[in-house]
């Protein structure tokens, strides 16, 4: 595919515009209900604490990915869903994000060979509502592969298709990107 620039202050503005214009939805449509549960400035908010995470775990992100892309570690893919994703939601068989990963996890547990790791991958766009690395934490440690899990919030997405064994997906443009790279796909 061809590389796609989008410049953070054009996508900013977008949001905000749309944010903005979104309020007449409440003044002319007494009826009207966001799929969403969070306004805009707790969004934002979330968004800044999210970055600031996300900055200092960096290095210890990229280690980790650096260490799955040259090592021998064969490993599957789980790239998540934003949390309020409605497609989860209300078109696939899950409740939320959670209940993906605790299915995904205990599949793994049961079926993967003994010598594979499992990477959970957040959505780059996620604020952070909710830990979805806690949540991987406790699946993983109650079906007792804690020790072949990781959660990594960075990381290049082709980079990651180019040397896994293949993917796990729900309603994720993942999902086609790892078909074009030749990886098996769920």
């Amino acid at each position: 595919g061809r590389p796609f620039h989008a410049p953070f202050v054009h996508r900013a503005w977008h949001d905000v515009v749309y944010h903005c214009n979104g309020v007449w939805n409440t003044l002319l449509f007494s009826k009207y209900k966001s799929h969403i549960d969070f306004t805009a400035p707790q969004e934002y908010w979330a968004y800044v604490r999210s970055y600031l995470r996300r900055y200092r775990s960096q290095t210890a992100f990229q280690q980790i990915v650096t260490d799955l892309l040259s090592g021998d570690k064969p490993f599957y893919l789980l790239p998540l869903q934003l949390a309020y994703d409605s497609q989860i939601r209300h078109n696939s068989r899950f409740r939320s994000v959670e209940d993906v990963i605790d299915h995904v996890v205990q599949s793994f547990a049961r079926h993967a060979p003994a010598q594979t790791y499992l990477v959970v991958k957040a959505h780059p766009l996620d604020p952070g509502f909710v830990d979805h690395a806690q949540s991987l934490m406790n699946a993983s440690r109650a079906a007792g592969v804690e020790h072949r899990v990781v959660f990594i919030e960075a990381g290049a997405m082709p980079h990651l298709l180019d040397r896994c064994s293949g993917v796990v997906c729900v309603n994720s443009t993942v999902g086609a990107s790892a078909l074009i790279h030749g990886r098996k796909t769920v």
